[in-house]
């Protein structure tokens, strides 16, 4: 496992430092994923990997502050619990958290596909810039095809066997 250097762990805390300074009780963590994704095209693998993290952990926590709200009502929640198939499922949510063992890009993606299911703002992965090259700046909405693939680029299915964007939204 290779280590952070002193330089690049101090731009790390440096962000950290921005997020605490942004911070609001009751403001939107949707914010916070904005303010970890900015990076630079410098930072080396170590640090995008635990920007990466970090963002996609924020991006989950902002979704369910954004689902779990007084406008929450029975007729949404009979909705998300009883396709559990569907990416605006509470299983689908439970699949993205689970995700995190094993894949930050699949659970970034079926994250994003709940909050397009959900009618929420989604954003492009932390890391995407420092990746490719290309992508779009943060809080642009992703291509949707790519909310439905994996890291390796493989389609996402669901219990159902279908691809999230095959089905309606269930909103």
């Amino acid at each position: 496992m290779s280590r952070i250097n002193s330089v690049d762990a101090a731009k790390l805390q440096d962000t950290l430092y921005d997020i605490a300074a942004h911070l609001a009780v009751g403001g939107p963590i949707i914010n916070i994923v904005d303010i970890i994704a900015r990076q630079s095209h410098s930072e080396p693998l170590e640090v995008v990997r635990v920007r990466t993290d970090l963002a996609a952990y924020a991006y989950y926590c902002a979704t369910l502050q954004e689902v779990f709200t007084d406008e929450l009502d029975d007729e949404h929640m009979i909705k998300a619990t009883s396709a559990s198939s569907e990416p605006g499922s509470f299983d689908a949510l439970a699949r993205a958290r689970n995700a995190f063992t094993t894949d930050t890009q699949l659970a970034w993606n079926l994250i994003t596909q709940s909050r397009i299911a959900w009618s929420l703002e989604p954003r492009e992965p932390a890391g995407k810039n420092a990746r490719t090259g290309g992508g779009s700046r943060p809080g642009a909405r992703p291509d949707p095809a790519a909310a439905s693939m994996s890291r390796e680029g493989k389609p996402l299915g669901t219990a159902a066997g279908r691809t999230a964007a095959s089905g309606p939204p269930p909103r």
